[in-house]
C-alpha cells in the first residue's frame, strides 16, 4: 500500500473552511466537528467502494435504500444468475450508508466525496493503486472467489485509509487556522 499517499492523507491540514466545504457550505465548522467522524470514513467507504465498482467494471453505486441487515443466503449466492448480481449481494452494507442514517444523507456524502477528491486525492488513489495492482488486467469473466478476495481487498484498503484519515481529523490545530 502507498506510504507517501497514506502519509499525505495523515499529514492533511483540514482548517475551518475544509470542514465547512465538505459539507458544501450547509455546516459551519463547529456544527461539522459532532458529524466529522462519520462524514469522513463513510466518504472514504464510499470512494472505495466507486474505485471496486470501476475495476470491476460493474455499474455505479445504486441510490441508498433502507438498510437491510438480513445477510443473504447460502442458496441467494449460489444462484446469482451474473457475477455482477453476486457481488451486490455480498458489497459491504452499512446502516450509516443507508436511508436509516442518524446522521448523514446521501448527497453529504457525495458533497464531502467530491471535496475529498480534489482536497485529498490520495485517498482515491491508494483505492485505485490497490485494485489495480490486484487484478493488473481483469478477465473478462470474473468468478465468485476473485469478486470475495476483491472484496476483502477493499476492505483491508480502508482499514489503513480510514486509519490515516483518523489522523488527519484529529491535527485539531488545524482547525483554528483561517
Amino acid at each position: 500500500m502507498g506510504k507517501k499517499e497514506l502519509t499525505n492523507i495523515a499529514t492533511t491540514c483540514l482548517t475551518q473552511k475544509d470542514l465547512e466545504l465538505l459539507t458544501g457550505n450547509a455546516l459551519r465548522y463547529q456544527a461539522v466537528g459532532f458529524v466529522l467522524f462519520h462524514l469522513i470514513e463513510q466518504s472514504v467507504v464510499t470512494i472505495g467502494l466507486e474505485e471496486l465498482r470501476t475495476a470491476l467494471k460493474f455499474s455505479p453505486l445504486p441510490p441508498w435504500k433502507p438498510f437491510n441487515e438480513t445477510e443473504p443466503s447460502d442458496h441467494e449466492l449460489a444462484t446469482a444468475t451474473t457475477i455482477e448480481e453476486y457481488y451486490n449481494l455480498r458489497e459491504p452494507r452499512s446502516k450509516m450508508r443507508s436511508l436509516d442514517s442518524r446522521y448523514l444523507f446521501e448527497h453529504n456524502i457525495d458533497t464531502a466525496v467530491t471535496y475529498l477528491n480534489k482536497r485529498v486525492p490520495s485517498i482515491r488513489i491508494i483505492f485505485k493503486k490497490a485494485f489495480e495492482e490486484a487484478c493488473p488486467d481483469p478477465p473478462k469473466v470474473l468468478d465468485k472467489k476473485e469478486i470475495d478476495s476483491m472484496i476483502e481487498l477493499n476492505r483491508a484498503t480502508a482499514v489503513e485509509v480510514k486509519k490515516a484519515t483518523s489522523t488527519m481529523i484529529y491535527i485539531d490545530k488545524c482547525w483554528y487556522v483561517e
